[in-house]
């Protein structure tokens, strides 16, 4: 197996788009294309690839060694956290809580919402199936970043948000 046909593979099992999986990646849709296409042997996104799909970089490269190695877990932690931690306030804004509001919501200490929020711990899942109650926020976004079940109207209020941010739509 090719890492063209790896990279679609892992894209499709976690139901990543390739626009989605080029923002994740910093590039454009047109690299994931060409990627999955053939075109490109050697990414120089690679280590984004593996941080996202938490596999080896030399794995996702050539399909030898082991699929996540032991000197590349850390990296792979410390990506998930992060983007874990930006995923809850990118959340939060688009619902117009302030982390005062999420914190009283979810019955947690505000310097516990601020740890996850800035990817200093990792959410307790209990809460967070509570605040999948309240706001139909769902585990699979918190935890990795897969949001098609996520509700529709949600959904657009983070495209929006996304966008204000890039200075492509203004407020």
């Amino acid at each position: 197996m090719s890492i063209s046909e790896r990279v679609r593979k892992l894209r499709l099992k976690y139901g990543f788009s390739q626009n989605v999986l080029a923002r994740a990646c910093d590039c454009t849709q047109s690299h994931i294309t060409a990627l999955e296409n053939g075109e490109v042997k050697s990414p120089y996104y690679l280590r984004d690839l593996a941080k996202i799909f938490e596999v080896s970089p030399e794995w996702l490269q050539t399909g030898e060694g082991e699929i996540l190695s032991e000197s590349f877990l850390p990296e792979v932690r410390e990506y998930r956290q992060i983007n874990m931690g930006t995923r809850l306030r990118e959340t939060r804004e688009a619902l117009d809580l302030s982390q005062e509001d999420i914190s009283r919501k979810l019955n947690i200490d505000i310097e516990t919402w601020k740890e996850w929020e800035t990817g200093k711990a990792i959410p307790d899942v209990h809460a967070m199936v509570d605040w999948g109650k309240y706001d139909k926020v769902t585990l699979d976004w918190i935890y990795r970043g897969i949001g098609h079940s996520l509700p529709y109207s949600l959904i657009e209020k983070l495209t929006d948000l996304e966008l204000r941010r890039r200075g492509i739509k203004k407020s």
